[in-house]
């Protein structure tokens, strides 16, 4: 499910609810490592069958970022610009992370994790230079 709910609410920038973006500069992306919450754990099974993917074999990790539409977090913090949750932006944020552990299970294959540490230059855009500087 592609969700059009950017173009109509705010994000989580600065929970401002004047800040409003238009357009789209990049799609979130999810990427699952099946490395083996409650919604995202309950499709799982519908799609899977109910003892592959459980609470106790599912992590769910998210990065902080302001650049995700606002109104799925159920808190008044989170959801401020929204005033409220927001059922269709929640509903792309599960489908998203869903259909990402969908395709890393179809893509399983032996890896390695390696952990570095260091600075990535001009990867993102990650505050609104026309509100930094208003």
């Amino acid at each position: 499910m592609r969700s059009r709910a950017f173009t109509i609410v705010g994000f989580m920038r600065y929970a401002t609810p004047q800040q409003r973006d238009h357009g789209l500069l990049q799609r979130m992306r999810s990427r699952a490592f099946i490395i083996v919450k409650t919604e995202v754990i309950d499709r799982l099974n519908k799609k899977f069958g109910s003892k592959l993917y459980t609470d106790k074999n599912v992590l769910i990790s998210g990065i902080h970022t302001h650049s995700t539409p606002d109104g799925t977090g159920g808190t008044l913090l989170v959801d401020i610009s929204t005033f409220d949750f927001v059922r269709e932006n929640w509903e792309a944020c599960v489908d998203g992370i869903v259909q990402s552990i969908i395709r890393a299970h179809k893509n399983l294959q032996l890896g390695r994790i390696q952990i570095n540490v260091g600075q990535v230059d001009n990867a993102n855009i990650n505050r609104s230079p026309s509100f930094l500087f208003a």
